[in-house]
């Protein structure tokens, strides 16, 4: 296939389905399909017949999102990162061991074409000696040239990843639950009943501080259950509860940066980087954190993907 001045990059998390048509140049998107079919439900629709085998159903699936597309816009190149290269997704392929190189010729891809033109680049997680990724790893990628100095880069979610970066490499991973930790917490556990969402404001930042500075100290599955008490004794409100909550969980993750890196990086979607920013400034010395905007953030995926394109350019 010809190159254009385009290309599609999907990005299939487990509940997740996001593709985008990308100028190669600029980064804009041109044209963009979301969906709630992550890897996750499709594997388990393809459970329940009998007639395609896994990689078909998946690009059937693919195939179909695609032809929401304009018709001038189906037939770029395509790079699919993130959950689709496991077991449950479109093909099971092997981690890629650490260290990363900046320019990813280590990571492990596939080729593959279907419909007669359309060409397609899968690409595979990493793993280290205790710990994997997924689709962080492209991101990562994309924000190497941002990386001025040694030291780690968080990439917060449900499942929030600090990636080591020494001497132009990636060479480390370690995976927080903390998005799905609060999530279970605020949801489903006994807490459910002692937090509220609320909007944010002062009364609520003082108490997400509070919480962050507790979760530094590692006392976290006590302080937990202090939460509930100060709610029955009346002492805080739900929504007080809810932040203070929150910042303990973040604390909690974070609460080893602070002498084992002389740089932090933080690259978080909006909806959580004022909260991770906040917490890492309570951390951090002034100058050893540098928070990306949300446009370095955004495009960090996009990046990543048309660099292992153009050194896998069909």
């Amino acid at each position: 296939m010809a190159k254009t001045d385009f290309f599609i990059s999907i990005d299939w998390g487990t509940s997740n389905f996001r593709l985008r048509l990308v100028n190669r140049q600029t980064f804009q998107i041109k044209e963009e399909i979301k969906t709630n079919n992550g890897v996750k439900q499709v594997y388990d629709d393809f459970i329940k017949q009998k007639e395609l085998n896994q990689f078909q159903f998946f690009i059937n699936y693919l195939e179909k999102e695609l032809l929401k597309l304009s018709d001038k816009n189906r037939n770029h190149s395509i790079v699919i990162s993130g959950m689709a290269s496991s077991n449950i997704g479109m093909l099971a392929l092997k981690y890629a061991d650490l260290p990363i190189s900046n320019n990813g010729n280590t990571l492990v891809v596939e080729k593959f074409s279907f419909k007669k033109y359309q060409n397609a680049l899968l690409v595979s997680g990493v793993k280290g000696i205790d710990d994997v990724m997924r689709g962080e790893e492209v991101q990562a990628l994309g924000l190497v040239e941002s990386l001025n100095d040694d030291g780690v880069l968080i990439l917060p979610g449900t499942h929030s990843k600090h990636i080591t970066f020494t001497n132009g490499k990636f060479t480390k991973i370690k995976t927080f639950l903390t998005g799905e930790l609060f999530e279970l917490l605020s949801k489903k556990s006994i807490l459910s009943g002692n937090v509220e969402l609320t909007e944010w404001n002062e009364k609520n930042k003082e108490a997400f501080r509070k919480g962050a500075k507790i979760g530094f100290s590692g006392n976290l599955t006590n302080s937990l259950f202090s939460l509930r008490v100060n709610d029955l004794m009346k002492k805080t409100t739900k929504a007080y509860n809810y932040y203070f909550l929150s910042g303990l969980v973040f604390g909690d993750e974070i609460s080893n940066l602070k002498t084992a890196f002389k740089t932090v990086y933080l690259a978080a979607p909006s909806e959580i980087n004022h909260l991770y920013e906040l917490a890492l400034k309570l951390l951090l010395k002034e100058n050893q954190l540098i928070v990306f905007d949300q446009n370095t953030y955004n495009q960090a995926l996009t990046k990543g993907q048309l660099k292992l394109l153009k050194l896998h350019e069909f």
